[in-house]
């Protein structure tokens, strides 16, 4: 809480200079009494001097006489009713504000004001003569004050005893009423003549006035009947006497907000408790404006410069999610669909892995999703569009994915900065644009135009399979097993009978597994039908070896045998599945198989204590032969050789979670 005490000297001298501090005052008090004095010398000599006389003769000049200096008188006793109306200099003096007593001290008038009983005045603003000690009073007389007929002088009663005697010197009314206070207006210096000296300190200012915005109260410089005469000596200043008068008004300022003013402390506390609230609550907001923003600004920033446009093309004319059907999936598996996908970087590969290519039936508009959690990627894709954008949107969407193998989110770790950058780190034998304008024609998927938009459509087959060599691209081998045909109207929805009737694709012999406890049957798969296709989906039942409640003693597996792990799941296996199989035995089958029907590959459990050793076993004899990317198939082969010592760790916290028993 702030204090204010408003305190201005005034020049006794000119009654016009008003100034903040006392030192200022006495110095340009003394210029000023100087100057006065000096310009009435100038005065009293031009007026003594004779009338001009011819240009012959020129009297010698008269000398002006020094200004008279006043001797100084005894101060007189200065009580309550009888304050001194001297001119003196160089004292400052405080005044109460209730009863008007002088003091030579700050600290001792601030110790009997906060004692004294006199109610506090207010003074009118009008008339600038009466005062009253109720705030209301006060307004109702301002309001008359100001009417058309003022009041004068005479009409007005008087207060204090010196004022009375003052009135009885020169014939006035008396009055008892002790309400109103009347005091003399300043008497105002003659006007200087052409002769005077002007005084360059003194600086005209109006009388200087503060209102309180809570109870009307006024904080005014009121100076009494002063001496014409200028005194440049002073008297001591141990004599109170009203030298400079000026009035004390505490009000409470709010130290938050610096506007509010109150009357009372308890007011201003507790506005003040409710301003710092209001003004960090409107802080905060602030600060988190200005993290959206910024946070929306990196985002900007880290999309292509086209991302606008295409999120514009894609909320008015791609068409819905629903209605596409996937092509490939993945994008691109091995070099088994592509010669090419060697010469790219091991960074464009997991990128082209980790997205499915999907197209629409009739308009063979292209689109793409996410491998592990089936997310739409909106937007009208073309060559250009694809090789810039398809980087990052993959990289963004991967690092935020829940079902992103642990292995791939690492790898977009590393490599998130070189993908943003567009860095030529990450780019190997064959560019990542290159690849796509060979591999996307040859499979039938070229750049067309839908409702006047360019973007990549997929070509029906009756076109593809006039293209030379379309045999051997990676459409072509799925359109040799695949009775649905693309861009027609044949693919229609096909009774169950007619699909059950068909023969399933088997796994070739050369792949399967001569071991005994390697065992191929079907998982009990549903038949799925979704828009003129049919598929089989698997079972829901199994608990994957890889989980997330193990991540972190997952870290400490070597990275073939995370890979390893990743592919399997543990189900119960029933007699149905196999022969002999008792109530309650547990199997492990791979993930990569198990929606093929009757050729899902699985083993029975042995024991807890040999769960790594059938996760080894089968991974050697079938996960090896299941997986087609050389890559993964390379990282399974070393982790046979890597010894099971932490998977044996890893196994048994992973049968104290399933809780699984012998």
């Amino acid at each position: 809480m702030s204090n204010n005490l408003v305190t201005l000297y005034r020049c006794d001298v000119c009654h016009k200079a008003s100034f903040p501090t006392m030192e200022e005052a006495i110095a340009h008090e003394n210029k000023c009494a100087l100057a006065h004095a000096h310009a009435q010398a100038q005065a009293q000599a031009a007026a003594a001097q004779p009338p001009p006389q011819p240009p012959q003769q020129q009297p010698p000049p008269i000398r002006p006489p020094q200004a008279a200096v006043a001797a100084p008188q005894p101060p007189p006793v200065t009580t309550k009713n009888n304050p001194p109306t001297e001119n003196l200099l160089r004292v400052k003096y405080f005044k109460c504000s209730n009863c008007k007593i002088l003091f030579t001290d700050r600290a001792k008038a601030r110790i009997h004001e906060t004692s004294c009983n006199e109610p506090v005045w207010f003074s009118c603003r009008v008339c600038k003569i009466m005062r009253f000690s109720k705030a209301s009073t006060l307004i109702e007389h301002e309001r008359i004050c100001k009417g058309p007929v003022p009041l004068t002088r005479k009409d007005l009663p008087l207060a204090d005893e010196i004022l009375k005697q003052k009135e009885n010197e020169n014939g006035g009314h008396q009055s008892d009423d002790s309400s109103v206070e009347i005091i003399e207006p300043p008497i105002k210096p003659k006007p200087m003549t052409p002769s005077r000296v002007p005084n360059p300190l003194s600086i005209p200012a109006p009388q200087q006035r503060m209102q309180s915005k809570k109870d009307d109260a006024s904080v005014e410089i009121v100076d009494p009947p002063r001496n014409t005469t200028a005194a440049p000596l002073a008297p001591s200043a141990d004599v109170p006497t009203q030298k400079k008068e000026s009035s004390y008004v505490t009000c409470w300022t709010c130290d938050v907000c610096k506007v509010a003013h109150f009357k009372t402390y308890k007011e201003a506390e507790d506005h003040e408790i409710q301003c710092k609230i209001d003004m960090d609550n409107k802080k905060k907001a602030e600060e988190k404006k200005i993290i959206d923003m910024e946070n929306k600004r990196k985002e900007k920033e880290a999309l292509p410069k086209h991302h606008e446009k295409v999120e514009y093309l894609s909320d008015s004319r791609q068409q819905p999610a629903a209605k596409h059907v996937v092509l490939f999936s993945p994008f691109v598996q091995s070099v088994t669909d592509s010669a090419d996908f060697e010469k790219i970087s091991n960074c464009h590969a997991a990128i082209l892995q980790s997205v499915k290519l999907l197209h629409h039936p009739f308009n063979g508009s292209v689109a793409l999703q996410c491998q592990y959690c089936n997310q739409g990627m909106s937007s009208t894709w073309t060559y250009k569009k694809m090789t810039e954008m398809l980087p990052v949107l993959v990289c963004n969407h991967i690092l935020e994915c829940q079902n992103a193998p642990a292995e791939v989110v690492e790898s977009m770790q590393q490599h998130i900065t070189n993908i943003l950058n567009k860095s030529s780190e990450i780019i190997g034998e064959l560019s990542f644009g290159k690849f796509l304008e060979s591999f996307l024609p040859a499979n039938g998927i070229v750049e067309g135009a839908i409702k006047g938009d360019k973007q990549l459509v997929v070509m029906p087959d009756d076109k593809f399979m006039k293209i030379n060599g379309c045999e051997m691209s990676k459409r072509g081998r799925q359109a040799c097993s695949s009775t649905a045909l693309i861009g027609t109207k044949k693919g229609k929805r096909q009774d169950g009978s007619s699909v059950e009737s068909s023969p399933s694709a088997k796994r070739p012999k050369q792949l399967q597994s001569v071991h005994d406890e390697i065992k191929i049957g079907d998982m009990d798969c549903q038949l799925h039908y979704d828009e003129g296709r049919s598929m089989y989906v698997g079972p829901l039942d199994g608990l994957p070896l890889l989980t997330s409640m193990l991540q972190k003693e997952a870290k400490y597996l070597p990275p073939s045998q995370r890979v390893l792990v990743a592919q399997l799941e543990i189900f119960e296996l029933s007699p149905k599945i196999m022969k002999g199989a008792s109530n309650g035995s547990l199997g492990l089958r791979c993930q990569n198989c198990v929606t093929e029907k009757n050729g899902c590959c699985f083993m029975k459990l042995t024991s807890v204590n040999n769960l790594a050793r059938d996760v080894l076993l089968f991974g050697k004899e079938h996960v090896v032969r299941c997986v087609t990317r050389q890559k993964v198939t390379k990282q399974i082969h070393e982790s046979l050789v890597a010894g099971k010592g932490e998977l044996s760790k890893y196994c048994k916290l992973l049968a104290n979670l399933y809780c699984l028993e012998q």
